[in-house]
């Protein structure tokens, strides 16, 4: 069974080394490797020089900046390969990875996704580094039981691609249609199988308290997309509501200070605060993770609502300039 191994890459230099090593280093020997790249800082000559030592069959697409989602289906149709694994840039494999994972494909043809465990790790040198990959170690609300690292290529067309109109969100946006899918996939005989014999692994890069902060604005802008935004309509209603309450509650505290509110203002403005807190040391604490800087992440979190905030109202401003 032929597996083709999808990298999408971007500015990723520091990182496509141990990305493609690890799929080369692999013991299964039927793949083919496809890269999407859209990099302006030196990365297409390295993925040249693997090119030309692969002893797999390895293409390389060259394209413009479009998002994960156009990139992913740009790989989705050159793959000749029934199964598709996902190795992003900044991830690795180990040498039997495929060998173990794609097991539950070939002992049934109505296997449609496979998920592995995985396993995320911080590379980050910085303080801010640390605490950004803490956060996304601690709140992450991952459904892992449909999160997919391969899947026969066959699913999509079943429930289709990835939505090329969303630059951010797209792979929740498709997990989602999984998911809602999902009951009715299985009446029709289809399976959704799980190995833990292997472990993917994600390495977290360091970055900049700017930096950062872009890259929440860019998340954000989903949540104004209404396919999007309809597609786990509870689940985002809350967000938008959690992530508006935490940009204003900073005004909220120093508009009571200055106007001299009653206390009840006060008490029900600092509850959900309160409560944020205490849910963020219980994480930590039942996740073997507390440490000093968990004390320090209810106010990151502000920080990085108010980039998703600002996210979703450029793209919903955005949006009424393109119908105007």
């Amino acid at each position: 069974m032929l597996v083709s191994v999808i990298v999408v890459s971007r500015n990723s230099k520091n990182t496509i080394r141990r990305c493609l090593d690890s799929i080369l280093e692999q013991t299964y020997q039927d793949i083919e490797v496809v890269v999407v790249d859209s990099s302006d800082d030196g990365t297409g000559r390295i993925i040249e020089e693997y090119k030309r030592k692969s002893e797999f069959p390895f293409v390389v697409i060259y394209q413009e900046p479009k998002g994960v989602g156009a990139a992913r289906n740009a790989g989705i149709e050159t793959a000749k390969g029934e199964v598709l694994l996902y190795v992003d840039a900044d991830c690795y494999i180990p040498p039997d990875y495929v060998d173990k994972a794609v097991k539950p494909f070939t002992e049934s043809d109505a296997t449609l996704t496979v998920f592995t465990d995985m396993e995320v790790s911080s590379a980050a040198s910085s303080s801010f580094g640390n605490l950004v990959s803490l956060c996304e170690k601690i709140m992450s609300n991952i459904s892992h039981i449909l999160t997919t690292h391969l899947v026969r290529k066959k699913l999509y067309d079943l429930i289709g691609k990835y939505d090329e109109n969303l630059k951010s969100g797209e792979d929740a946006e498709l997990l989602n249609r999984l998911l809602n899918a999902h009951d009715n996939l299985e009446q029709k005989g289809y399976r959704f199988a799980a190995v833990h014999e292997v472990t993917y692994y994600e390495i977290k890069q360091d970055t900049s308290f700017k930096d950062y902060y872009k890259k929440c604005v860019w998340y954000g802008k989903p949540l104004a997309n209404s396919r999007y935004f309809f597609s786990d309509l509870k689940s985002n209603i809350i967000k938008l509501f959690a992530i508006t309450y935490l940009s204003i509650f900073p005004f909220s505290i120093l508009l009571m200070l200055l106007t001299g509110f009653e206390f009840s203002y006060y008490v029900i403005v600092l509850i959900p605060f309160i409560m944020l807190f205490v849910y963020i040391i219980y994480k930590s604490i039942i996740n073997k993770n507390f440490c000093v800087l968990v004390l320090f992440l209810p106010f990151f979190i502000i920080y990085k609502s108010i980039g998703l905030l600002i996210g979703f109202l450029l793209a919903l401003s955005e949006g009424v300039c393109a119908k105007d």
